[in-house]
């Protein structure tokens, strides 16, 4: 282990692909404070990541289920989770959306801790982060990443269920120096060294377009976020797989 932090200032339930979760009432006072927390700092201090970040993920929660998304709920559990919570399913899943911003920023902000920088001090860095699927194509918890920033970079690790495992790691790529097209971690850190953003935004058009769902299993996925303040879209975020290696330089 080179060095260890926390990974979250807060404990929190993680699912891959939840459709309605409860939390405690000690668990979504702790949310509403810590969200207001990140607001307030964000509009007092100006133009930053968080800010950014926050207002790209905004839609998501502000969004009103359609009347078809409503009819496609299960009347009992709709009625349970209305009569436990006091909000309808769609609700909830919206609640959620929110509050897996805040735990992103919160993921995000920690990783960056690790070599000591806060991220609202960036105006441009690019993370990738690799996680493996399972057999059902769900994540898994243990994943592995890079961050790129004024011609440095650093890797790093964690789990998603052990809030101390966030840890700076040398193990990324074998070789830094030189491409391996055959490693979709070295085209992609390659890529985001040289600051070929839209390159990997066209290569996750290019694997989307090229697959075959019944025939396309993945075993990785990998999250690019590319934040630049000056760009028109100051927050990008794209997702692919290891099958980019067959779309790379097509």
């Amino acid at each position: 282990m080179i060095n260890s932090s926390p990974l979250f200032t807060f404990e929190f339930k993680h699912t891959t692909n939840p459709k309605v979760r409860i939390d405690s009432n000690h668990y979504m006072k702790t949310l509403i404070l810590t969200s207001l927390s990140f607001l307030l700092t964000c509009y007092l201090y100006g133009q930053n990541f968080s800010k950014d970040y926050f207002e790209h993920c905004r839609p998501k929660w502000e969004k009103q289920a359609t009347e078809e998304e409503k009819k496609s709920v299960n009347h009992f559990t709709d009625s349970l989770m209305f009569a436990m919570t006091g909000k309808h399913v769609w609700e909830l899943n919206i609640q959620e959306e929110k509050e897996n911003t805040i735990n992103n920023l919160l993921r995000f902000k920690n990783i960056m801790q690790l070599k000591g920088i806060e991220i609202d001090t960036l105006n441009n860095f690019i993370l990738i982060e690799e996680s493996n699927l399972d057999e059902d194509g769900e994540l898994v918890t243990i994943k592995n990443g890079i961050v790129l920033f004024k011609d440095k970079y650093f890797s790093y690790n964690y789990d998603l269920v052990d809030s101390n495992s966030l840890m700076l790691t040398n193990d990324f790529l074998e070789k830094y120096d030189s491409i391996n097209k055959e490693n979709p971690r070295s085209i992609l850190f390659h890529l985001a060294k040289q600051n070929k953003t839209d390159q990997i935004s066209i290569l996750a058009v290019k694997e989307m377009n090229s697959i075959i769902p019944s025939e396309f299993q993945p075993k990785k996925q990998f999250e690019v976020l590319i934040y630049n303040v000056k760009s028109d879209k100051k927050i990008s975020l794209c997702y692919l797989h290891e099958m980019l290696v067959d779309s790379y330089e097509k």
